[in-house]
């Protein structure tokens, strides 16, 4: 899948920004594929004067001349110095829109996606654009926080149907990046219930033994290491917390291991849940400081 992908990277030309593309550019370079960057606007925040005064001062034909000459010119700065020969594109509309209609219009494979989380507030509250792009893109979202150099992979599985696409991601990403891999299970052993952070069964605490749970654990580690290519390259951890929140347990061990990118699933099954996110995924998402990717439903992948 992201091998010679096709790459769009979204800018807003704010400083996180040129953060974001640097990271396209690596991740491009390494993965030998495509690049686009792209923006996607309304017309009016393309302009400084007010929607009154374009009513009665310029024509149609106008305006786009403007809008164009600004944020190509916009666009040719940003991607001057990139290692890849990128294509820059500008689409006026309603970014979330655009950007869904650009993936498919140009066989889009992965989207890069900034988030600066400079501050408390964005932390709880995730870029809104980017939060949209989770939930409703067709293909892998990269959510790029900080420039860095790739050399830990975790995968984050849990026993839903994500669960291949994320250890297949994540071994060929530590392939073409030529990082350590490491996946990981973590299971909850609340008072509740006994299962992973999206888990397609739950099993009351109350009717299971210790024994039983115990083997939940084999079961799923078996699992897993029957799905990796090469058990004896990446490592694997399942591991049982009794956190309330999965997520925080899922990020002290990002941490931990020093993983600078975590690949994880949306769970986004259904409308309810786009329009919530997945609590764990999208807790994970505030709260790991490292750069993560999100895989969408595997019927939308």
């Amino acid at each position: 899948m992201l091998n010679h992908p096709v790459i769009m990277a979204c800018t807003d030309f704010s400083p996180h920004s040129d953060i974001t593309l640097r990271m396209a550019d690596k991740i491009c370079k390494a993965t030998k594929g495509k690049l686009y960057v792209a923006h996607v606007s309304e017309v009016i925040n393309q302009l400084d004067i007010s929607p009154h005064t374009i009513g009665v001062t310029l024509d149609q034909q106008m305006i786009s001349d403007v809008v164009n000459r600004n944020v190509n010119d916009k666009l040719r700065n940003q991607i001057t110095g990139l290692e890849i020969n990128a294509e820059a594109i500008f689409a006026l509309g309603v970014p979330s829109t655009g950007i869904l209609n650009l993936i498919q219009e140009k066989g889009v494979n992965l989207l890069v996606m900034g988030h600066g989380g400079a501050g408390a507030l964005e932390r709880l509250l995730l870029g809104g654009l980017t939060q949209k792009m989770i939930r409703n893109s067709p293909v892998p979202v990269w959510v790029v926080k900080k420039e860095t150099h790739i050399n830990k992979i975790i995968g984050l599985v849990d026993d839903s149907d994500v669960m291949d696409e994320v250890i297949n991601t994540s071994e060929e990403l530590s392939y073409l990046l030529d990082s350590d891999l490491e996946i990981v299970s973590v299971w909850q052993d609340y008072p509740l219930a006994f299962s992973s952070y999206a888990s397609e069964y739950a099993t009351l605490y109350a009717s299971s033994t210790q024994a039983e749970k115990d083997k939940v654990v084999r079961d799923i580690r078996q699992k897993i290491q029957d799905k990796l290519s090469d058990e004896n390259k990446t490592k694997l951890r399942v591991s049982v917390t009794q956190e309330i929140k999965v997520a925080n347990a899922l990020v002290e061990i990002l941490n931990e291991d020093h993983a600078n990118l975590a690949i994880m699933g949306s769970h986004s099954k259904n409308f309810f849940e786009r329009i919530l996110l997945g609590s764990e995924t999208k807790r994970v998402l505030e709260l790991f400081d490292g750069n993560i990717i999100v895989l969408p439903p595997k019927n939308e992948s």
